[in-house]
């Protein structure tokens, strides 16, 4: 992961936290045969960062947050993709978009694969508080694409 020498400072405190969730990230990629790990090491991981920084606040940075920041990031993801198939978008993050580097099917299912890893690792959170905020928060999402899609 690289971050902007100004970001790299503010991250300072939660850095080693952060390369923990790209870990997280690559490892639950590692079985997609797709160059996801590369497309999703690319951003400011503003996300996981405010889960990361929050967490401190109370235990720390532990096990727990790193997963929880990762999922957020992987969900945050597979919307990008599922974005770039409704938009027929060619190009994400200076790269082709994954629906035209492949097609909408694999882009499609790719961005489905990703949203299936997060809600894996949220549940192994067992907290059923944070399940359910996920999910609703999930649904919501998808909610407000789909009026925007409607209106």
């Amino acid at each position: 992961m690289k971050l902007d020498p100004p970001l790299e400072r503010v991250y300072a405190p939660i850095l080693e936290a952060l390369h923990g969730v790209e870990e997280e990230i690559r490892s639950r990629l590692a079985s997609l045969s797709l160059p996801l790990p590369q497309f999703l090491s690319r951003g400011k991981r503003l996300r996981p960062a405010a889960v990361l920084f929050t967490a401190r606040v109370y235990d720390g940075a532990n096990k727990a947050a790193i997963t929880l920041a990762a999922a957020i990031e992987l969900i945050h993801a597979s919307s990008l993709i599922h974005d770039d198939v409704i938009d027929e978008a060619k190009i994400r993050r200076e790269e082709l978009a994954l629906n035209i580097r492949f097609n909408n099917t694999v882009a499609v299912l790719a961005g489905d694969y990703i949203f299936a890893e997060a809600l894996l690792a949220v549940t192994e959170l067992k907290n059923p508080e944070v399940t359910h905020r996920i999910v609703q928060t999930v649904k919501d999402m998808v909610r407000g694409e789909m009026l925007e899609e409607i209106l």
